[in-house]
Order: C-alpha cells, then structure tokens, then sequence
C-alpha cells in the first residue's frame, strides 16, 4: 500500500471516531437533560397525583370553612342583603375569571346554570373564594 493511502485511511478513522464520541456525548448529554427535566417535573406539582392531591386538600379546606366561617356569615344576614352580596360576589368572580382567559366568563355562567337556581348563591360564593385563595 502506499503512504498516502494509509494516511487517507488514519484521518478517516480518526474522524469517525471523532464523530462518533460527539454523538456519544451528546447522546449521555440529552440523557441527563431528560433526567434532570423530569426530576423538575416531579419537584414542580404538575403530576396528576399531586394535583389531585391538592385539588382534594383545597376542596376539603373550601368545605369546612363554608360550613364553619362563610355560611354562618352569610346567613345571618337579611334576605336582601344576601341577594346584594351574591350580585356583588358575582361581579367580582366574573370580572378576575376574565382578567385570567378571555371569554371565562362564559364558562363561568355555565358552572352556575348547571348549579341550579338553590345552589347558585353557593357555588358563587366558594367559586370566589377559591379563585381568590388560588391568586386567580
């Protein structure tokens, strides 16, 4: 063989194997990205069982303060009173529901229809305070 040939083939060698460790090393690269990633996934709360677990503690926590501080309140006041305040509290819910998405509001009406005229007052009242305890 000749000189040059040989030299042709070392540098082609030498070039796959550069190639070669690049690739490796990218690929242990994405390796520990995804690793990483999915460790701040976990840490975030954005799995499905950690958000059911908060959704079930914030909808346990609603209950006990309607029952024990909100509906006392509320029902202490005059039938008049009530209905001004539930105008109010539905004010102030559609008007922080559609500072979040536009066209909420309508969702919003929606939740309540499906509420019924009985449940409506209370539905608004820990919709509000759960849009509030939540910062929106």
């Amino acid at each position: 063989m000749d000189g040059n040939a040989i030299i042709r083939q070392d540098r082609s060698s030498v070039v796959a194997k550069v190639v070669l460790f690049f690739i490796l090393a990218l690929g242990i690269g994405i390796i520990f990205a995804g690793v990483s990633g999915l460790k701040a996934y976990q840490e975030s709360g954005f799995s499905s069982e950690s958000a059911f677990r908060a959704i079930y503690n914030l909808s346990g926590a609603v209950e006990e303060d309607w029952k024990n501080e909100i509906s006392p309140l509320l029902y202490s006041l005059a039938a008049e009173q009530r209905t001004e305040l539930e105008d109010m509290a539905y004010i102030l819910l559609r008007d922080a529901w559609e500072e979040q998405k536009k066209n909420s509001g309508a969702e919003l009406d929606t939740i309540l229809e499906q509420a019924g005229e009985k449940q409506r007052e209370e539905q608004i009242h820990k919709l509000l305070y759960i849009t509030y305890q939540t910062g929106g």
